[in-house]
């Protein structure tokens, strides 16, 4: 099952915690993924929702230090396992 939160979504306010919090709760026999709005700033708390699988495009590629971004999230989800 995957939260998705589109880009005109995050602009909105909307934020992929939420959904995946509501996923969590509900879905009991899937895996779960995120993406959409996952970056350095709420990685800590999405990962600690521990879904099966994170994607952070823009999170990565939008930053000003791709490889700094990816290091930062890397590390949060390791430390949430």
């Amino acid at each position: 099952i995957a939260v998705h939160i589109a880009v005109d979504s995050q602009s909105e306010g909307n934020s992929p915690l939420e959904q995946l919090m509501i996923a969590k709760l509900v879905v009991k026999h899937a895996g779960i993924s995120v993406a959409g709005g996952v970056n350095v700033d709420n990685i800590k708390d999405i990962a600690a929702c521990k879904p099966d699988i994170i994607v952070s495009g823009n999170g990565i590629c939008g930053a000003s230090d791709p490889a700094e971004s990816a290091r930062k999230l890397k590390e949060a989800m390791n430390l949430a396992e």
